[in-house]
């Protein structure tokens, strides 16, 4: 075969194979759409709260950290109050009755704490006196009626174990979260908050709260 013809032969086998790939399909090239990140669902509404004074500093906090409530101190600038409610209950509160540790005793029947606080005669209440703060003054006076000046004293929280101590044969109340090592809590009705089968529905130092104003979305 002469050069002219290898050429020709040359050529056409090259032409062949260029054919022979321009005829194959090329692969897709697919455009993923950009991942998208979930973002969190936004509460529908933010609720300013005004609370009343009296209330306990834990009930306060726990309040303030729900994402739906702002405090605010002006009652005025508040959607919404929370207060003691006598009716129901959006949110209980858990009190003590307790004593020094060293006190050596049994707890009280609620009849009979109640029937002390108001000052009612009777012989069998195991001390002379029962000692809180102011808030928690307010709080049982919403509860109970006003008490007996002279068997409910009133003292500032950071001397009310002091207080309680020296009187020798006194009782406190006090919200259950500021418990401490140094108190005693005693049992009413047979009940106790330290107890692993506390039932705070059938305690009677459990106090009722409720948000009252344009409470609709709630």
């Amino acid at each position: 075969m002469n050069l002219v013809k290898r050429f020709a032969v040359f050529l056409l086998i090259l032409f062949t194979l260029l054919v022979s790939a321009c005829g194959q399909k090329q692969p897709e090239i697919v455009e993923r759409d950009p991942q998208i990140t979930p973002q969190p669902t936004p509460y529908p509404e933010n609720f300013t709260v005004y609370h009343a004074p009296y209330l306990a500093d834990g009930l306060v906090d726990m309040v303030a950290d729900l994402p739906i409530f702002k405090i605010v101190r002006e009652e005025e600038d508040a959607d919404i109050r929370l207060e003691f409610s006598s009716d129901t209950a959006d949110i209980n509160w858990v009190y003590a009755l307790t004593a020094p540790f060293y006190y050596i005793g049994s707890g009280v029947t609620s009849v009979d704490l109640e029937a002390f606080w108001l000052g009612r005669d009777f012989h069998q209440f195991p001390v002379e006196q029962i000692f809180m703060d102011g808030n928690t003054s307010a709080v049982f006076e919403k509860l109970w009626g006003e008490p007996d000046p002279k068997r409910v004293q009133v003292v500032s929280r950071n001397v009310l174990l002091t207080k309680t101590a020296e009187q020798g044969n006194a009782f406190a109340i006090l919200p259950f979260e500021e418990i401490a090592p140094a108190w005693q809590v005693l049992e009413v009705d047979g009940s106790s908050p330290i107890r692993k089968e506390f039932d705070p529905d059938n305690y009677s130092l459990t106090v009722p709260f409720s948000f009252t104003g344009d409470t609709g979305t709630l």
